[in-house]
């Protein structure tokens, strides 16, 4: 399912076919172009759910795109109203993450896939990782292909040995699958704790890049310091390695909002929406191609 294919499905069946989904995906915050500047082509996939789909949007005539954009309005404006609310833009926008994930997923997929036979065994992700890889023997590779194999395993929840797209999207995306996450927690960990203690201090902590500012970096630590002990145990960096994907999707609702929101009503109006398509539908070109076959 191809071109307008794609937007079709989307725009059809993402609201029902997608209710019952669970992961969560985590895309980063805020959401700024190279200029630092709101990055206008995410907003796009927020809304259209989908990268491909939001480089289709960018290509529609004015008249099609308020057309396609008024078609999902309605799909997002569940009690039927005719505004859109806070909550009913962060909902949808939370559905359309998953499908950023198999997305990017399924396009990946294809290039592991040997044998095409639409899963990924640990076999051919390994051949396929040393054809693109300089050194295999160094200790670095070692370590990461130690962690994508135990990766490998968790992913593969019906343990056939083999990685379907929706399990490869988990093995990809491990931070935005639950059933990932203790795996996570504890390669963060082995990474970080430099001295194997079993917690992480405030040195360790700013050795994984944050700001050079030494009171930004206590203040940020303690944040997560919620004993005040001066150290992070493994549950108090969950929030830090897996933060959660409703801020996310609540910050870009936040956006959409005070870009359209012209009234100040806590709601949008079709017209309102309407009058900020380049805002809605992304205007920018966006990073990606793909398509949703495999889902």
């Amino acid at each position: 399912m191809k071109g307008s294919g794609l937007l079709a499905l989307l725009l059809v069946g993402l609201a029902g076919d997608l209710a019952s989904g669970t992961e969560k995906k985590e895309h980063g915050s805020p959401h700024t172009d190279k200029d630092g500047g709101h990055d206008e082509a995410h907003d796009a996939e927020a809304i259209l759910g989908s990268q491909a789909a939001a480089n289709e949007f960018s290509k529609l005539t004015p008249e099609e795109a308020k057309q396609q954009l008024t078609d999902i309005v309605k799909k997002i404006d569940t009690n039927k109203d005719t505004f859109v609310s806070k909550e009913e833009l962060t909902a949808w926008i939370l559905k359309s993450f998953i499908v950023l994930d198999f997305e990017e997923a399924a396009k990946s997929l294809k290039d592991y896939d040997a044998n095409k036979d639409g899963k990924i065994t640990w076999k051919e992700y390994v051949k396929r990782m040393e054809s693109t890889e300089n050194d295999t023997k160094s200790d670095s590779y070692k370590t990461m292909m130690k962690e994508d194999k135990n990766k490998f395993t968790v992913a593969d929840v019906n343990k056939d040995g083999a990685l379907t797209m929706k399990e490869y999207a988990a093995f990809m995306h491990p931070y935005d699958f639950e059933h990932m996450h203790d795996l996570e927690l504890d390669t963060s960990m082995s990474s970080i704790d430099k001295n194997k203690d079993g917690k992480v201090s405030l040195k360790e902590f700013v050795g994984e890049g944050f700001e050079k500012d030494e009171e930004a970096n206590k203040d940020h630590f303690d944040k997560f310091d919620k004993n005040k002990d001066g150290f992070l145990d493994r549950e108090e960096i969950r929030p830090w390695i897996l933060p959660e994907n409703d801020d996310e999707a609540r910050n870009e609702a936040d956006h959409l909002i005070s870009q359209t929101d012209h009234n100040r009503d806590g709601k949008m109006s079709m017209e309102e929406i309407l009058e900020k398509v380049t805002v809605w539908g992304g205007s920018a070109a966006t990073t990606y191609k793909g398509n949703h076959d495999e889902l």
